[in-house]
């Protein structure tokens, strides 16, 4: 929920830029503005636990907007989110003619958002492309026919998708879906599909591409909004169900799309916490259970609400005789750390950035391992070999 704006502009009569970014979020309370901009302060002591984080991001960023020529202001109200500005001194650069671009000339747009801010901006694409942004709401139901592109908000709630999508069904609109990653996992586990789907934020290019492929005219893509791989090039990869803890949506968008063109099978889990109940829901922890659910775990270990160590720990407890593999994947790649990752109940480790080849290599071989009924010391001679 919520939402964080950028806004650029020049400062009338100067050379001054401004940079304004607002927020949704907790807040700040009033007593505690001033000491933000410390090293490790934070206005919630707790706040690395819920929301992660070290108390270093805005002390540098005050540093960084100091060296540039500005200062760094901040205005909050607690409970109802944030404003971060400062003005820089920036030289004009040399004046050019934007020509009017027609890319989405005659198309009508009907944008289904409860957004103020994603309604305004996305309106302000289309036009700007010469499309026809209409709001949702000015057109009913039944009035939809094969001349609209539906732009869906993936922020509209549960009984709002299964509507538009009930809609869809009975109407030969195209429909692209303009989702966030987080938004994408929820529509995916509502097991909802859309013509195409755009990653929120995006760019006006992006836009466009997107909609020239709802015309039929570019690479095809799935309901995740990636493109598809040729079924013959996994042919060769023995499939495997990953669960994947990683709290960074850029990081979960690399790794899904690296192992689904291997022919995995990808769940992601947002934290620790989230972890566990995946694994529960998949049956890990049931003896009785003939479905494994997941093969093997990649756990992140630096999370917000319950870290991979937290995890693992729990994992260990709860797990039944079936051993259940977990590989953390951290930066922190020293010979302590190690030691401390298996002694939390890891089975090993990668060290971030992923190497994609050993990443492969770890699971082609655990693959092939588990088929003969020797997971556990495989996976061990396999790490010992990759670390």
């Amino acid at each position: 929920e919520g939402e964080i704006i950028l806004v650029v502009e020049f400062l009338d009569d100067t050379e001054m830029v401004q940079f304004t970014v607002k927020d949704t979020g907790i807040g700040i309370a009033s007593d505690r503005l001033s000491a933000i901009f410390e090293a490790f302060s934070q206005e919630d002591t707790s706040i690395s636990r819920r929301f992660g984080g070290t108390g270093l991001g805005l002390t540098i960023c005050a540093r960084l907007v100091t060296m540039m020529g500005g200062t760094l202001r901040v205005s909050s109200e607690l409970g109802k989110g944030s404003e971060f500005a400062f003005a820089i001194p920036l030289a004009r650069g040399q004046e050019c003619t934007l020509s009017n671009s027609s890319e989405l000339e005659g198309e009508e747009f009907l944008i289904l958002s409860e957004s103020p801010t994603f309604i305004r901006e996305t309106s302000a694409v289309i036009s700007g492309e010469g499309g026809i942004p209409i709001t949702g709401s000015a057109v009913p139901f039944e009035q939809w026919n094969d001349r609209f592109i539906i732009v869906i908000d993936g922020a509209l709630s549960r009984d709002q998708l299964l509507s538009v999508q009930h809609r869809l069904f009975a109407t030969p609109c195209r429909s692209l879906l303009v989702a966030s990653g987080r938004e994408q996992l929820r529509i995916r586990n509502l097991g909802l599909q859309f013509t195409s789907t755009l990653l929120k934020p995006f760019i006006p290019s992006a836009f466009v591409v997107s909609v020239q492929q709802l015309r039929g005219g570019g690479t095809e893509r799935n309901s995740t909004g990636l493109h598809n791989v040729p079924h013959e090039s996994l042919a060769h990869v023995p499939s495997l169900k990953i669960l994947v803890a990683e709290d960074n949506q850029v990081n979960q968008r690399l790794i899904r799309r690296a192992l689904e063109r291997e022919g995995h099978s990808v769940s992601i889990a947002e934290n620790g916490r989230e972890a566990l109940s995946l694994l529960e829901a998949a049956h890990c922890f049931d003896n009785t259970s003939t479905d494994h659910g997941f093969d093997i775990v990649l756990m992140d270990i630096q999370m917000p609400v319950m870290d991979g160590l937290q995890a693992v720990k729990l994992l260990r407890e709860r797990q039944g005789e079936r051993h259940i593999p977990v590989i953390a994947v951290t930066a922190n790649a020293m010979p302590e750390h190690r030691q401390e990752y298996l002694e939390a109940g890891m089975d090993g480790y990668l060290s971030k950035p992923i190497e994609l080849r050993a990443l492969r290599d770890l699971l082609e071989r655990f693959a092939e391992s588990s088929q003969k009924g020797d997971s556990e010391g495989a996976l061990s001679e396999i790490l010992e070999r990759i670390s």
